[in-house]
C-alpha cells in the first residue's frame, strides 16, 4: 500500500484485501483508519495494528480485546 495512489489507499476492496495479506493499515486513508471492518481484520493479523486506527477505534473493546489476542512482540 506504501506506493499505491491516494484513491487505491481509500479503496475499501483493495485496502481489505491487503490488509487480510497481512499489509499494515499503517499507509491507508484516514477515513479507512476509521473502518471498524478494515481494524478489526488488521488486528486480527497483528495486534500491533492498532497503533495506526483512530481515536474512535483505539477505545472499541472488541477490536482492543482482538489487539491483545493477537500482539506480536518485537
Amino acid at each position: 500500500m506504501v506506493y499505491a495512489s491516494k484513491e487505491l489507499q481509500n479503496n475499501y476492496n483493495i485496502v481489505f484485501e491487503a490488509i487480510k495479506t497481512g499489509t499494515s493499515i499503517k499507509y491507508t486513508s484516514k477515513e479507512l483508519e476509521n473502518n471498524k471492518d478494515i481494524v478489526f481484520e488488521a488486528v486480527k493479523k497483528n495486534g500491533n495494528s492498532l497503533q495506526f486506527a483512530s481515536y474512535e477505534l483505539k477505545n472499541n473493546k472488541d477490536i482492543v480485546f482482538e489487539a491483545v489476542k493477537n500482539y506480536a512482540r518485537l
